[in-house]
């Protein structure tokens, strides 16, 4: 179990009767002794991921009304639902952030390597490197080099050459640029299917009818590298908004801060 540091917690509550506000300090003084903190503990755990450290400046959740009477099971279970939304939408979230960030450098490592290789010589092998480095630089981001776009050579000419001159380079440069769903979009709707059957067979060794391509594509290049028939998917955004209706007359928040 990781330790946990947590600096300060603050309840704000608002009461209808003023005079009821020092019993009511002291019932959730109490409360807090011998709940809160250890389910906030609780709830901190079940959340942790291995060789990471999870850090909130401040966590603000509204509790909404609470009853007039026993509010205490009623503010532990809304504490215990708010901070468990919060934490799973907040790390869901960060993971997609962190893997957009992964694939913009691997988008960007793919088009510096094949573009880059183009300077080693001026053979057959070297025209290959640098017809990928143009269709990594288009299917990454949606347009050729300068030094490309004024060459008469299409998407369609890239390609088939491509394909006859170094078909495992081209593996090599769609399994990278797989990973960015823009990409992925591009290559399925401005590739003819009769290209991107000659690619899916070059691994399948099969004829793939076109209403199937899109899924045998990316089972193509990835059974190529392992095996494997699972195609890298971009999970769907996450709502982190987080709402809890009033449902009385006594309001109450609280905000956790490190």
């Amino acid at each position: 179990m990781t330790p946990h540091h947590i600096r300060r917690i603050v309840f704000e509550l608002d009461w209808p009767d003023k005079r009821e506000a020092q019993a009511s300090f002291d019932r959730i003084s109490d409360l807090f002794r011998r709940e809160i903190t250890k389910r906030l503990e609780q709830l901190l755990d079940e959340h942790e991921i291995d060789g990471h450290v999870l850090q909130f400046d401040r966590i603000q959740l509204d509790l909404g009304e609470l009853p007039e009477s026993d509010w205490e099971p009623v503010l532990l279970e809304r504490l215990d639902r708010a901070l468990d939304d919060y934490l799973r939408n907040w790390i869901q979230q960060n993971q997609l952030k962190q893997k957009a960030r992964s694939t913009s450098i691997v988008s960007r490592n793919v088009i510096r390597q094949f573009e880059g290789a183009e300077v080693k010589s001026g053979s057959f092998y070297q025209e290959a490197l640098s017809d990928l480095g143009a269709l990594a630089a288009f299917y990454e981001k949606g347009y050729f080099p300068s030094r490309v776009s004024e060459r008469p050579d299409s998407l369609e000419q890239l390609l088939d050459r491509t394909i006859r001159q170094a078909p495992e380079l081209l593996l090599q440069m769609l399994r990278q640029v797989w990973e960015n769903p823009s990409a992925q979009t591009r290559f399925l709707h401005q590739t003819s299917q009769s290209l991107q059957a000659r690619i899916a067979a070059m691994v399948l060794e099969q004829h793939i009818e076109p209403t199937a391509l899109p899924e045998r594509i990316g089972q193509a290049l990835f059974l190529s590298e392992s095996g494997s028939k699972d195609i890298p998917a971009v999970p769907p955004p996450v709502d982190v908004k987080t709402e809890i209706q009033p449902n009385t007359k006594a309001e109450a928040s609280t905000s956790i801060e490190p």
